[in-house]
């Protein structure tokens, strides 16, 4: 049953238009009812955009070079922040050293056979870094002869339904391709009726791209393809992640947003300053003015054209009409790329300060961009922000495990026992700084105020079995080293 839902996965996205098309249609009436509307999809396409870096009403700038009578384009340089910020707050939350366990032994090697049957920790990190950057994703799970897989859709590839503004779930996912000059959608609706999830697939076909068309037989699709199904017994086969970012946009949906949602205009503004101060060097190279005394006629040995020039091998020459030039004028204007630079800077602290991160995580130095987030101090904005995005992709985690070993007892894969504990780890090490953590404790344990043992595990996070034969070992050099100092620290009661 779950192998016939999978086709999903090579191609999937929601049209815009297409929502309306399928509100509109009579078969749905027996459906939930679709909770998005087609301004959420916009915002994903502009973000979406943004992510890969070119918007066109924001990056192709029009100027009217000098003498042209018609006014011209270029795209304008661009700094790339959308990626900048999305990467930056995946990797903050889930990387290489992050890892999921199971406190039972082969129901924990059973779930990390899958893991690497779908690259899980790779495709985790890459799907979640999408989810920041349009608002969520969903790891949606099928069958693959004995294997347990798992598909992946970013947040634009699927619409929620019901009227639950908290949680996503129910969904559909919709599915196109074109066949024979006609253009195929499949509808896959998976709905709680009577408290059992329910998957039901419909097929339209059209002759124009986008539409949706007229209903088909499911054939046409794939002639083993089921028309309804029920998972009974079991949890949903997919699992939604989204960003921690309150939706501001929509209060009644339960769609997260991009984490620079709110930022469209400092982006903007960032990409200007950019590319204004790519072209202040352009604008300020250096420039001779000579006397039009001071040239001669040179011909151009390609085209035979002649034209005035007072070294025909250097542009930095220009020629002026001024008969009271008597030698050649250093025309160089001073460049105010410190100032912009400044200005970069200032967008660069706006942008972190509304996208979740501390002020001066990203800065520009006139080389590279730059980010600094390799120590996060506590009570830092960056550390609040990643504890509450830890927090729902923890929950996420958990739901799929559920779900993977459920899937599989169904299908008579692997049996989990009734009774297991999921742990997700995350990589904590980003919050702290090995310095700053030495001083502190050093100097507690030093004053009385901490127990060396509780010491040493806190400065170099071993557990406590490690830090006895640490501490053994310390006081075993201790009595070779003074022995006198170490008698009279008894005699005088000091532990």
């Amino acid at each position: 049953m779950f192998e016939t839902i999978k086709n999903w996965i090579r191609k999937v996205g929601v049209t815009l238009g297409l929502i309306k098309e399928i509100k509109r249609l009579e078969d749905v009436q027996h459906h939930r009812p679709i909770n998005a509307t087609e301004e959420e999809y916009t915002r994903m396409e502009l973000n979406k955009k943004i992510y890969q870096g070119y918007v066109d009403e924001w990056h192709k700038l029009e100027y009217r070079p000098p003498g042209a009578t018609v006014p011209a384009t270029r795209e304008i340089l661009r700094m790339g922040m959308g990626k900048v910020l999305a990467n930056e707050m995946a990797s903050l939350i889930f990387n290489e050293k992050c890892y999921i366990t199971i406190d039972d032994e082969k129901t924990n090697e059973f779930i990390e056979s899958v893991f690497q049957d779908n690259d899980f920790y790779y495709n985790f990190q890459r799907y979640l870094e999408y989810a920041y950057a349009l608002g969520g994703m969903i790891m949606k799970l099928y069958v693959e002869g004995d294997k347990v897989k798992i598909g992946w859709a970013k947040a634009d590839s699927f619409v929620p339904l019901g009227n639950n503004a908290e949680r996503v779930e129910e969904v559909l996912f919709t599915y196109k391709r074109k066949q024979n000059d006609k253009y195929y959608t499949l509808l896959e609706w998976h709905e709680l009726i009577d408290g059992e999830m329910t998957i039901t697939n419909e097929v339209y076909v059209s002759d124009k791209e986008g539409a949706l068309g007229t209903k088909t037989s499911l054939a046409s699709w794939d002639p083993d393809l089921e028309a309804q199904s029920k998972l009974e017994g079991i949890k949903p086969l997919f699992t939604y992640v989204r960003s921690a970012e309150a939706n501001n946009i929509n209060l009644d949906s339960p769609l997260g947003i991009s984490i620079y949602e709110n930022v469209h205009d400092q982006l903007k503004f960032l990409d200007r300053m950019f590319d204004f101060w790519f072209n202040e060097f352009e604008l300020g190279r250096r420039r001779i003015a000579v006397s039009k005394e001071m040239v001669q006629w040179h011909t151009d040995p390609h085209t035979g054209h002649e034209y005035m020039a007072f070294d025909p091998d250097e542009s930095v020459y220009v020629v002026l009409d001024a008969d009271d030039m008597k030698e050649p004028k250093d025309m160089a204007v001073e460049l105010r790329t410190d100032d912009i630079i400044g200005s970069i800077n200032s967008l660069l602290n706006v942008i972190a300060m509304k996208t979740g991160f501390s002020a001066g995580t990203f800065s520009f130095d006139g080389k590279s961009m730059k980010t600094a987030t390799e120590v996060v101090s506590e009570n830092s904005k960056t550390y609040r922000t990643k504890n509450s995005n830890e927090n729902i992709v923890e929950s996420a985690l958990i739901d799929l495990v559920e779900s993977i070993l459920d899937l599989a007892e169904a299908e008579g894969i692997f049996t989990a026992p009734d009774e297991y504990q999921v742990s997700v780890s995350f990589d904590d090490s980003i919050a702290q700084d090995r310095d700053s953590n030495f001083k502190h404790y050093s100097a507690a344990a030093g004053m009385g105020l901490m127990p060396e043992l509780i010491a040493i595990q806190r400065i170099f996070d071993v557990p406590e079995e490690t830090a006895k034969e640490w501490l053994e070992m310390i006081d075993e050099r201790r009595q070779k080293k003074s022995p006198i100092n170490a008698n009279m620290a008894d005699f005088i009661g000091m532990e």
